[in-house]
């Protein structure tokens, strides 16, 4: 058979985040996601890396030291973890267990989800969203300098 089949892939394995201290990180994504301590990297007898993994091995995050990673591996103020979530009532328990935790978590809404945020000690947001519509179909979302957001139905970027 030739090219791939939609279920060829399953979702995500392994999220990676450059952090700046290893054991508060570990720490914070165990509490928020119910992570166990799965993995540790280290170079030359120092640890550099670890990851955590979800119950019933669905998903693992990995988290790297910043200074030890090639480039500018930035993403504080960025959400490159964005979990669905199966409904509301989920989310109100996502969003009460962080409250429990003391991570002071955070509500919205944007064109694609209802949401819960948790900024983690590097500045990192984790984000738990309720998908509000589908995934099959063009959304382009424009957010001007003062905050006004729009949405369009057809591509700009050519891809």
């Amino acid at each position: 058979m030739d090219g791939m089949e939609p279920r060829d892939i399953q979702g995500v394995l392994v999220a990676m985040l450059p952090v700046s201290d290893i054991a508060r990180s570990a720490a914070f994504y165990r509490d928020l996601l119910g992570l166990t301590y799965r993995r540790e990297f280290a170079r030359d007898g120092v640890v550099t890396g670890c990851a955590l993994g979800a119950p019933g091995d669905a998903f693992a995050v990995s988290l790297r030291r910043r200074d030890t990673t090639p480039g500018n591996a930035d993403l504080r103020a960025e959400h490159p973890l964005i979990f669905r979530v199966p409904d509301l009532a989920a989310l109100d328990r996502i969003h009460a267990n962080a409250l429990r935790h003391g991570f002071a978590p955070t509500r919205g809404e944007h064109a694609d989800a209802t949401y819960v945020e948790v900024v983690d000690p590097d500045g990192i947001c984790t984000r738990f969203g309720v998908a509000r519509r589908p995934w099959d179909t063009f959304l382009g979302v424009c957010v001007t300098a003062d905050g006004t957001m729009t949405e369009y139905d057809q591509p700009v970027l050519e891809v």
